[in-house]
């Protein structure tokens, strides 16, 4: 997303944004800044929150009354540490159909769309079973070429690549043949491009590895 105060108009909540066909209009996209970018800021960073409580019964004098400022900090994890978070990634699209298309083959699906911002329309995807968004394509018709730019590929999970290659290309999407980066009969990847250029590997996990890449797939033999 990165919708924070840096010129982009910010993403909002999967109860506000419209469903897939229904139009939003610039100006209620803007309008929706303040309160989007705050919310943005407070649910994905875990920034500190503030709120204030007036307690006129805490002193007889009321120019000792006062606003307590109440801080919940919950900008740091068990460890301390800050706590920060990938959330998804803008890839802008030359077709919108077509991508959509590919994405949804891929087993995405559309949460919903911001028909116009100043970057073109904003197309939210998620993954099935996932709450949030994981790709936004950006289509301005405007635009004669997009490409990949300096992104060189990302990855997705799947449960089965072999089973995943074969329904793309019932669907017309060739993959690369699936190859096993260890030898084995239990972890595989596979390659394929999406219509704008897009590199993407999809990877089959052996059973029991955590849904994500961890410093133990990056030690050797007997590390």
């Amino acid at each position: 997303m990165g919708h924070r105060s840096n010129g982009r108009t910010p993403m909002r909540s999967a109860a506000n944004l419209k469903a897939p066909g229904e139009a939003v209009d610039r100006h209620r996209a803007v309008d929706m800044h303040q309160s989007a970018t705050q919310a943005i800021t407070v649910t994905t960073d875990r920034l500190t929150t503030h709120s204030s409580t007036f307690d006129p019964d805490e002193s007889d004098d009321p120019r000792e009354s006062s606003r307590k400022l109440i801080v919940q900090d919950s900008s740091h994890g068990e460890d301390g540490r800050d706590i920060v978070r990938t959330l998804h990634m803008g890839l802008r699209v030359a077709n919108l159909e077509s991508s959509l298309a590919f994405y949804t083959a891929l087993g995405y699906e559309v949460l919903g769309e911001v028909a116009a911002t100043e970057f073109g329309s904003l197309t939210m995807l998620k993954l099935p079973g996932d709450d949030f968004v994981s790709i936004e394509l950006v289509h301005d018709p405007a635009l004669s070429h997009v490409g990949p730019g300096g992104l060189h590929h990302f990855v997705i999970n799947v449960d089965a690549v072999h089973d995943r290659v074969a329904r793309l290309a019932g669907e017309g999407y060739t993959a690369e043949p699936p190859g096993s980066p260890d030898g084995s009969e239990d972890f595989w990847t596979a390659w394929l491009t999406d219509p704008d250029g897009y590199r993407i590997e999809l990877v089959q996990w052996p059973p029991g590895h955590p849904e994500g890449m961890t410093h133990a797939d990056l030690l050797g033999p007997g590390e």
